[in-house]
């Protein structure tokens, strides 16, 4: 057999999207001792990425080879599993648990899949929350043109949207907004606003001088039709990430409030979202200077700028890939207390968010993908003690 084709036929088994045919050829050759290296090494490798450092991957890896000697269904022996490399909750200084549910098979589990940004949740139907919200799957976002007239972005198909003085507005097929052209050369800057609702997909947004933006849930932009001057301007709210395209003759600013970012070209994210104390600039490439009433400051890539009430001050120690896990299609915290977590899931399940009682204490981090239904991400809350109900687009946390 092909060694890409077994390969196929074990991740197919192994997520459990194996057909009968598929898992009938797969314990055809499993059940030959020439493959036997080559099945336990996949065992393992597949296991260790689901679940790195768990002290038992060697014990599992055998069960489940054993299992496709014999030409059965996957099943592990393991009620509990504590994961050390990525909790996704933690209580002070104890390692999360990550429950896996039932006797004799693995019932919840979450397969990884960075580069495919896959979760697969094996939860028998009859253990998954009645009142339940879906991750956003449309882009809810719309535009606000120059002559107040408003573009929802999710009624329309690919095609132009708009034409503004000889600069058109269009959607592609993948659901960016992109802006062509060069119109208003004599009649100055005109401006439309992209807005991105709580409960929307991220929207990609190209500007006319092929500089890109990307709008978290809950973010907007107004910026010009066409950059006109020695200079361009946009302002924001909420957050969003900018690939600014190299014009030395004419700077590029984003502001918030009486807070702007001058840079040249250059890739950066920025947290400005009003319910957050501060707001955050953080640059992957190139070099910005973040500047506000009282004060400046010039940050490297790897860097980040916290501009409080009084002062820009500068974080060397940014976790770079957690800044970017809302664009990657990911949830990532670190150390985050459960308001702040709260306000993140607010944003993109467009819940309300209420307390009843002592708001809890824990702390919590790890990481899991944004399409997942909210029970799913709020499921591994139990394990630290935190109780949840959903009624409607209410969630409701308790202790």
């Amino acid at each position: 057999m092909n060694e890409e084709r077994f390969k196929y036929l074990f991740n197919q088994y192994f997520q459990r999207t194996a057909s009968e045919e598929e898992k009938a050829e797969l314990f055809q050759y499993g059940g030959l001792s020439e493959y036997d290296a080559t099945l336990h090494q996949l065992i393992q490798d597949t296991w260790n990425k689901t679940i790195p450092d768990y002290q038992q991957g060697e014990e599992i890896a055998d069960k489940i080879f054993n299992r496709i000697l014999q030409g059965k269904e996957m099943e592990v022996d393991t009620p509990v599993v504590s994961m050390n490399r990525r909790p996704w909750a933690r209580v002070a200084a104890a390692s999360a648990i990550f429950i896996l549910l039932g006797v004799g098979i693995l019932s919840l589990v979450g397969v990884f899949n960075k580069k495919e940004t896959e979760f697969i949740s094996l939860l028998p139907d009859n253990q998954k929350f009645k009142n339940d919200i879906a991750a956003p799957t449309k882009q809810k976002a719309t535009i606000t043109l120059a002559d107040g007239t408003t573009v929802a972005l999710d009624s329309l198909t690919s095609g132009i949207l708009a034409t503004q003085e000889n600069v058109s507005v269009s959607k592609t097929r993948d659901g960016r907004i992109k802006y062509d052209g060069s119109g208003y050369l004599n009649l100055g800057l005109v401006y439309n606003t992209l807005s991105n609702p709580r409960g929307s997909q991220v929207v990609d947004l190209t500007l006319a001088d092929g500089s890109r933006v990307w709008l978290n849930a809950g973010s907007s932009v107004t910026y010009p039709v066409a950059f006109v001057g020695n200079e361009r301007k946009v302002s924001i709210t909420g957050e969003t990430y900018f690939e600014v395209a190299h014009d030395a003759s004419k700077p590029f600013y984003v502001r918030k409030a009486d807070v702007s970012i001058l840079v040249l070209g250059t890739h950066f994210n920025v947290n400005a979202y009003n319910d957050e104390a501060d707001i955050k600039i953080t640059l992957l490439e190139g070099s910005v200077k973040v500047l506000n009433a009282q004060s400046s400051l010039i940050i490297k890539p790897n860097q980040q700028a916290i501009v409080t009430n009084k002062d820009v001050l500068l974080n060397m120690k940014v976790d770079v890939e957690q800044v970017m896990a809302w664009k990657n299609g990911y949830f990532n915290f670190n150390n985050a207390d459960i308001k702040k977590l709260m306000r993140e899931i607010a944003r993109w399940y467009a819940v309300e968010v209420v307390y009843e009682g002592a708001v809890p204490k824990q702390l919590f981090g790890g990481e899991m993908p944004r399409n997942s239904n909210l029970s799913q991400v709020l499921e591994i809350l139990k394990t630290s003690g935190v109780k949840f109900t959903i009624d409607g687009r209410k969630l409701k946390i308790e202790q």
